[in-house]
């Protein structure tokens, strides 16, 4: 994996102040990864790591519990410390185009999200996780407490070799 340029700032949010980093591997922004890290002293340190939603996060859509997960993980990592990871791959890693097809599925024919994308012969989450692995290395992190109810994606990230529990 290459190296990414890396830009930071602090970032004032309504759950208190994070570093905002910005891990950049090329000029396209869904190669970015953003991370909102607050102190943590834990050699297991909280970490959340989300992917865009926008429909859900910027829209609130009744149909995805996205937006309440992006509050919950905020608030927690900043109450509890850790590091909050952000992937702008929207759709499960799918893509926008792919996600709204598969809601219109969902929506006229009353089929799950994964049987909407396999109608669409889209795989259901091929998101990758070594660039998620790459920031808790930045960060020294060796193993953490993942804030999850997904299993995909504690073995995506057991298969960059790193070790968290849910």
């Amino acid at each position: 994996m290459t190296q990414p340029q890396i830009a930071r700032s602090p970032l004032n949010t309504k759950y208190g102040t994070f570093e905002l980093y910005d891990f950049a591997w090329s000029g396209n922004e869904q190669d970015n990864v953003l991370a909102l890290v607050t102190n943590f002293e834990s050699k297991t340190p909280l970490v959340r790591v989300q992917s865009a939603c926008y429909t859900g996060e910027i829209f609130e859509s009744t149909d995805c519990d996205c937006h309440w997960q992006l509050e919950t993980g905020l608030h927690r990592i900043q109450k509890e410390g850790g590091i909050f990871i952000y992937m702008l791959c929207d759709g499960r890693g799918a893509g926008l185009l792919t996600k709204i097809r598969g809601m219109n599925i969902t929506a006229t024919e009353g089929l799950d999200t994964a049987e909407a994308y396999e109608r669409l012969g889209s795989p259901l989450d091929p998101r990758e996780y070594e660039r998620a692995a790459f920031v808790l290395n930045h960060f020294g992190v060796a193993s953490c407490r993942l804030l999850t109810n997904n299993p995909r994606k504690v073995l995506g990230l057991k298969k960059t070799r790193y070790k968290c529990r849910a």
